[in-house]
């Protein structure tokens, strides 16, 4: 599904349908008023006068656009110079243009998408009504845009709701990327929300290679310190990051890992969301890797699946919750470099709520190791079958926190 909503081969004649003509235009303008200005017209001479290497100039640097222009109506063109051959195929060229364009600006935008979500909370600084709130026992609960955060949103509201008395939970979902909710519960405007290991991560420039969960928690939580975030003890399941195909394509191209994809890569569409195309334990990370693509399409988070389906994409960013890996027509690239980290869902606080509600920490800890990946799995499951419905998220989530409670009373 192109997110424009417009049809990608359009799309891709924009430059051409559009800019060219008018660059032409002006072109010819120039050329017109030089002209006349060698005629004397006018009295043109006194401000329009050009010498040959400036016209000649003027040729060269209009030929580019001339060639594209002409390949809406010429497929190939042939001169000769001194019995030799050129042959050009316009066609081609003019694609390979457009592509170019189109994927500068796939990831112009997919920049501008990442970076405004989390500009609110860094103009406006910390939330001045946030003191105010927790003396009430008022929580604000963040989440990001997968399905899985749906869930884990609400296991956060049931659980504080159940272990802290006289707690109320606000739980907002979405509430935008990783930036906005980590920007939001840095200034307080949310108080918690669940992240990653792998994702915090990168915000700290934290290498994961060699590092075992606790000593990727301990390092977080000593950046942690200076800027009042506390990363608690991860819930137990994980939402890594991997490399999705149609097994169809796979097979065609002899492809069953990210580290083929360094050779086979160039002749593929890749597609992932902005935050995925932005991040460096992500697409930048894997260009640094040494893979490229063809081309890349930015699409919705949850838009990912349709691109494959509609033949759109070659190969694209997936979770290993999807449900969509559940099927047999769709294969998970191998990863024997590790090039992605693990992501452990862990919950993130701001240590301001911590401190002004005593109770909060101890029904955080609570939910250490409180659900599988393969549980997680069969919850996004049923979550995509409702559309995230918030009522099923919500009981799903009290099953969990009633499954705790029962172990905290054995």
């Amino acid at each position: 599904m192109n997110s424009t909503g417009k049809n990608p081969d359009d799309k891709r004649n924009i430059f051409i349908k559009r800019i060219a003509p008018v660059i032409l235009v002006f072109y010819f303008l120039i050329l017109l008023l030089l002209f006349l200005g060698e005629l004397s017209v006018f009295n043109l001479q006194q401000h329009f006068r050009a010498t040959t290497q400036v016209l000649l100039l003027l040729a060269l640097l209009i030929l580019p656009f001339l060639v594209l222009f002409m390949s809406r109506y010429i497929n190939s063109l042939t001169l000769k110079f001194s019995g030799q051959e050129l042959y050009f195929e316009l066609s081609e060229l003019r694609d390979e243009v457009t592509e170019n364009v189109d994927r500068v600006e796939s990831n112009l935008l997919g920049q501008i998408s990442t970076a405004e979500q989390a500009l609110w909370p860094l103009l406006a600084g910390i939330d001045n009504k946030s003191d105010e709130r927790l003396r009430e026992k008022k929580l604000i609960i963040g989440s990001k845009e997968d399905v899985s955060q749906v869930f884990f949103a609400h296991l956060l509201e049931q659980a504080i709701e159940k272990f802290v008395p006289g707690a109320q939970c606000e739980v907002r979902v979405p509430n935008g990327g990783s930036l906005k909710n980590f920007a939001d519960v840095k200034y307080r405007w949310i108080d918690m929300y669940i992240d990653f290991t792998g994702t915090c991560c990168q915000y700290f420039n934290i290498d994961h290679h060699g590092k075992t969960e606790d000593e990727i928690i301990d390092e977080l939580n000593f950046y942690g310190k200076s800027i009042d975030l506390r990363w608690m003890a991860p819930l137990g399941a994980s939402e890594d990051y991997c490399l999705v195909m149609k097994k169809e394509i796979a097979e065609k191209h002899n492809i069953d890992s990210i580290q083929e994809l360094k050779i086979k890569g160039p002749a593929l569409v890749f597609s992932g969301d902005p935050e995925f195309l932005n991040r460096k334990d992500c697409f930048l990370g894997l260009q640094k890797y040494g893979v490229d693509f063809k081309q890349v399409k930015t699409c919705h988070v949850t838009e990912r699946y349709d691109l494959l389906a509609a033949d759109e994409a070659d190969v694209f960013v997936g979770y290993e919750t999807d449900p969509e890996l559940l099927r047999g027509d769709i294969i998970r690239l191998k990863d024997p470099d590790q090039f992605f980290p693990r992501y452990m869902a862990t919950p993130l606080v701001n240590t301001h709520a911590l401190e002004q509600i005593p109770e909060l920490e101890m029904a955080l800890q609570k939910l250490q190791k409180s659900i599988t990946t393969q549980e997680l799995i069969m919850e996004v499951n049923k979550l995509s079958a409702v559309q995230s419905h918030p009522s099923v998220a919500r009981d799903n989530a009290r099953a969990y926190v009633n499954r705790v409670a029962e172990k905290d009373a054995n």
